[in-house]
């Protein structure tokens, strides 16, 4: 499939969305599926290409990682790569991490990060430990780089890490403290 089709499929469909009737009836026939957004790119140690691919009508925590040989969408690939290289390449050098820590970090070495396992601060900074996808590594990772490549990660670290109280529950967590006298002292 060349561009102008792929962009024709993608017109239809959003002509079929903005045309939907009011059943809720799905846009797509019942067994297709159709990438609405590629949210990442690894190489397998084959070479091998996979996309982690948000599916049209899907949530997000339905994305599923695909070969690149079973899509058809070049377009959204090329954008992908391009967008992630273009991060790659704006990464302000003088705060990179090999700068800070001696030695090139898993995104000097094209690793996807997978989970963040920790914060620490040195000398005012806060950095991340970064865990990367694939192999059995960690790298202390400035914040202000982990912001700018795996933002979502960092949302997630601090979400689960975030705990809200209402008013009232402040109110019960607060102790009194009562003294009781001795039932002897009550006698006298």
């Amino acid at each position: 499939m060349d561009e102008a089709q792929e962009i024709s499929q993608v017109a239809n469909l959003v002509m079929s969305i903005m045309t939907q009737d009011e059943a809720g009836s799905s846009p797509l026939p019942t067994g297709k599926y159709m990438p609405e957004r590629l949210l990442d790119v690894r190489v397998d140690g084959n070479g091998r290409k996979s996309y982690l691919v948000k599916w049209f009508g899907y949530p997000r925590e339905e994305s599923t990682w695909e070969e690149q040989n079973t899509l058809s969408c070049h377009y959204m690939m090329q954008e992908i790569e391009e967008r992630k290289q273009r991060m790659v390449n704006n990464i302000d050098r003088p705060f990179h991490n090999r700068f800070v820590t001696g030695r090139p970090t898993g995104f000097d070495k094209g690793y996807t990060p997978e989970l963040i396992l920790g914060a620490s601060e040195k000398g005012g900074e806060i950095f991340f430990l970064v865990k990367w996808k694939g192999v059995f590594e960690a790298d202390l990772v400035p914040r202000i780089i982990a912001n700018e490549l795996c933002p979502q990660l960092v949302i997630e670290f601090y979400e689960e890490r975030l705990r809200w109280s209402t008013p009232q529950e402040e109110e019960e967590e607060i102790i009194d403290v009562v003294t009781i006298e001795d039932d002897e002292e009550d006698g006298k």
